[in-house]
């Protein structure tokens, strides 16, 4: 009966959460801008979505038409405010957040991170002008909690930045990327972001390339765009009690259309101050893994398209090679039972467990139904096949200059000759036993954490179980896998600086690194310790209706007779009849079940 009682406990506290603050709200108005209001972005994102997912509007605007891969000239402006610093540099706009995207690369635009090697100017918290691979940043440094206007313009192959009104950077470039989905404010690459934290007004949309001229009218005015011939225009001066905002050009005169080419864009956008629901699971507990601990394991619906976070940023495993670095010494080692299968019963490829959020290390199943490791561009296979629905242990050694390969280098007088050169060493193992050996690059930089069931920040999601996690910033022995095959507990023994082995309790939401992370010393990709505890999993719960003890699927008077024959019973049927453990069994402790019959 404490039990029941205990579920009761716990949807009083699921409800509570549910009530989160709206992701997109009303604000006041932006300097310079129309006086009224703008929208926030990211003022409340709950702590457990897992992968810091950004929330935007929609504008049914296919990017195609803005935007196009034939590289026709467009421009968009906006008044724009972070909120969100930059960890490293706390008066400066946060960098990698975006105001305006596209649901799969193409067109975004923001402040980017001045680590990017693609983009041409090098500017902490610049403004930044995407086309995936065709980059441009300005020259000035953006600061946090400042109202600027910004103009993003793509002229005959030259993507130009003004920043309030004025000139900021040019590039060479070509179109952007194909992209058959609509622009979205608030955000870039649909759900996965990431997105903007701070406020956005006045967003100006057209498919022309304006003039310097125009472009300094609509930093001074914004209320200019219609009359300048934008093709879309939010002002955001709507009844801010409302939930929509209205594009104040005309769909039917503008002929924008969504990606479909058919249905007409949308003329407001919707989702403005509305609560936020509760976040799905990113996983459920599951049954535990032969020859692994006994308890419990880790369920990943691939269908579901969700993942979890483990908080550790991914450039303390591995390294990642930038500029030549041969990266640092890992180990990682797991459990991992594929649900999917293909037509032979084979574990289906491209089903990933372990990743991070933009590219680096990523392991799973791929290349002929095998175990796979792969590091971008330098990946390796084991040589078995492995088989649905089948529990393999699953070690991955990286040793960082354990390997040599052979380059082709030319003198000044052009004669070649062959250079032995050092690289890393990748050693996979099945169940124990190592199955094959391969030099190989360390992985690509990455500036996100190392998650669980998906890779690239929610790509080809991971179907079916993962158990003992175990993650090393050191190469272990042939001798020390085998132990981790036979005994996954002995992890932290031989030195893991993260072990999750899933045996928390199962009525729980979130499964605990066995690894205490002060000592570990692991940070995540902010800087920021890391969690102790993966967050967004799915308790179980009783199978039968709440109320209906006796399980004949209706809560009645019948229900309620065990629990009075409790209080009537002496000895220590008496302790337990006292829900609510104040030393006497009485009405107050049947309380809560009558509640529940009467609702």
């Amino acid at each position: 009966m404490k039990r029941f009682i205990s579920l009761l406990s716990g949807l009083a506290i699921v409800a509570a959460t549910s009530t989160a603050q709206a992701q997109i709200d009303w604000a006041t108005g932006a300097p310079g801008g129309t006086t009224g209001g703008s929208v926030q972005f990211g003022a409340e994102v709950l702590a457990n979505d897992a992968g810091d997912n950004a929330f935007f509007l929609a504008t049914g605007i296919g990017a195609a038409q803005v935007a196009p891969t034939s590289g026709e000239d467009y421009t968009v402006a906006a008044w724009i405010k972070s909120e969100e610093a930059e960890p490293s540099n706390t008066a400066l706009a946060r960098n990698n957040r975006w105001w305006i995207g596209t649901g799969n690369q193409g067109l975004h635009l923001g402040i980017q991170d001045d680590t990017n090697d693609d983009i041409a100017v090098v500017t902490p918290s610049g403004l930044a002008s995407a086309h995936w691979s065709n980059d441009s940043a300005g020259s000035t440094s953006i600061e946090v909690n400042t109202w600027v206007h910004v103009t993003h313009v793509y002229r005959a192959g030259v993507q130009e930045i003004y920043l309030n009104g004025v000139l900021n950077g040019t590039t060479v470039s070509g179109a952007p990327n194909m992209d058959g989905t609509d622009l979205q404010i608030g955000s870039r690459n649909g759900e996965l972001g990431p997105g903007w934290n701070g406020c956005i007004d006045d967003v100006a949309i057209f498919t022309s390339a304006l003039s310097a001229t125009d472009i300094a009218t609509l930093a001074g005015d914004a209320s200019q765009a219609v009359t300048l011939g934008a093709a879309a225009y939010y002002n955001f001066e709507d009844d801010q009690t409302g939930s929509t905002a209205l594009n104040l050009v005309d769909v039917t005169a503008s002929g924008l259309v969504g990606f479909d080419g058919v249905t007409p864009a949308l003329q407001e956008l919707s989702g403005i101050g509305a609560e936020l629901p509760p976040p799905p699971p990113v996983a459920t507990w599951a049954a535990g893994a032969p020859d692994g601990t006994t308890g419990g394991s880790l369920l990943f619906d691939g269908e579901a398209e969700q993942f979890a976070s483990t908080g550790i940023g991914a450039d303390q495993i591995g390294g990642n090679r930038s500029g030549g670095s041969l990266g640092t010494d890992y180990t990682i080692s797991a459990w991992i039972n594929s649900a999917s299968a293909d037509a032979d019963g084979n574990a289906e490829n491209n089903d990933w467990w372990l990743g991070t959020g933009n590219q680096g290390i990523h392991l799973g199943i791929f290349d002929n139904n095998q175990l796979r490791h792969g590091h971008w561009a330098s990946d390796n296979s084991g040589n078995t096949v492995v088989a649905a629905n089948t529990w393999v242990h699953a070690t991955y050694v990286f040793d960082a200059d354990g390997g040599t390969t052979t380059q082709e280098m030319k003198d000044e007088f052009g004669v070649v000759t062959e250079v032995e050169v050092v690289t890393g060493q990748i050693s996979i193992y099945r169940d124990g036993v190592l199955e094959t050996v391969n030099n190989t690059l360390a992985p690509n930089v990455s500036g996100t954490d190392i998650i669980l069931g998906a890779r690239n920040g929610g790509g080809e999601f991971w179907s079916g179980q993962v158990d003992d996690i175990a993650i090393f910033t050191n190469t272990i022995s042939d001798t020390d896998v085998e132990a981790l095959f036979n005994d996954a507990s002995q992890a932290v023994a031989l030195g893991a600086v993260a072990y999750y082995d899933f045996e928390d309790d199962q009525t729980g939401t979130t499964a605990a690194n066995a690894v205490d992370v002060a000592l570990s010393g692991l940070v995540n990709s902010d800087g920021m310790p890391a969690p102790q505890v993966i967050e967004g999993i799915a308790p179980i719960v009783s199978p039968f209706l709440l109320g209906d003890i006796n399980q004949d699927g209706a809560v009645n008077f019948l229900d309620i007779s065990p629990f009075i024959l409790l209080l009537s019973s002496p000895g220590a049927f008496q302790v337990e009849a006292d829900t609510n453990e104040d030393g006497d069994v009485n009405f107050l402790d049947i309380s809560p079940f009558i509640l529940i019959l009467s609702t």
